[in-house]
């Protein structure tokens, strides 16, 4: 019977990334099986490595089952020109990321980068850190073992913007030289430390301030905080020469 072909667009790199990492997993559990058998592990096996002549023949083998990892994700977010995955981007580094899974009304603050939501690393697995880490409960630390994916959102934090509301609920920037473009097109405002004007545009916030402040006499300064989420991105786990566990990006790291 023909094998059948796993359709993936990921690039060589990240598969190769991906099957080591599974590797250096089942490796883990040989070593955790070793420690068990005790006098009769000589017929388990010692460690090796991925570049151990007796495994070349495995090699492709553990790109199959790379592949057939990555061939859950979307395409989408593994096309190598990126463009899906990152054309909502407002600008090409993050302020931080955060599991997605955590994304919601009320998230945790996020974290400069992926690993830094690695809370311990233990065997073959590592445990994200939970939503409530910084306060000291660790309910709801995630699991996850090499070779496997999360998606995490990036995070842009744009501070504060001023603009200037008309009493029609019009909008303008209160100085045009003094706020980045960027700014005005992003998914997440509210007026400076007032969560409850949360609004997905600065067309929504104002008409909304035009309508609560109002009627307005004339245009009114208003402070705004303006930040970004991203789509989701997948990550994979893997295991540096070094022997540090740490998240790879599926999508190619490209410019915007």
């Amino acid at each position: 019977m023909a094998s059948m072909s796993i359709p993936n667009p990921c690039d060589d790199a990240t598969v190769e990334a991906v099957a080591i990492a599974i590797f250096e997993a089942d490796e883990d559990e040989n070593d955790e099986a070793c420690s068990l058998c005790g006098d009769s592990a000589t017929f388990i096996g010692s460690r090796t490595s991925w570049s151990d002549p007796i495994n070349h023949a495995a090699h492709d083998t553990y790109r199959i089952r790379a592949r057939r990892t990555l061939s859950h994700l979307p395409d989408r977010l593994l096309s190598r020109a990126m463009v899906a995955a990152r054309k909502d981007w407002p600008r090409g580094e993050p302020t931080g990321w955060l599991p997605s899974y955590m994304a919601d009304e009320v998230s945790p603050p996020p974290r400069k980068t992926p690993d830094d939501w690695i809370a311990l690393r233990w065997g073959r697995s590592v445990e994200i850190a939970g939503p409530n880490e910084d306060e000291g409960d660790r309910t709801g630390r995630k699991a996850v073992t090499l070779g496997h994916t999360i998606r995490f959102n990036a995070f842009f934090d744009f501070g504060t913007i001023k603009i200037e509301v008309a009493p029609d609920g019009t909008w303008k920037p209160a100085d045009p030289d003094l706020i980045d473009p960027a700014a005005l097109n992003l998914n997440g405002y509210c007026e400076k430390s007032d969560g409850d004007t949360y609004a997905t545009s600065l067309d929504d916030l104002a008409l909304n301030f035009a309508e609560v402040c109002g009627p307005l006499e004339g245009p009114e300064p208003v402070e705004v905080e303006a930040w970004h989420w991203s789509d989701e991105t997948p990550f994979a786990l893997i295991k540096r020469e070094d022997g540090f566990f740490t998240f790879r990006q599926l999508a190619d790291e490209v410019a915007a």
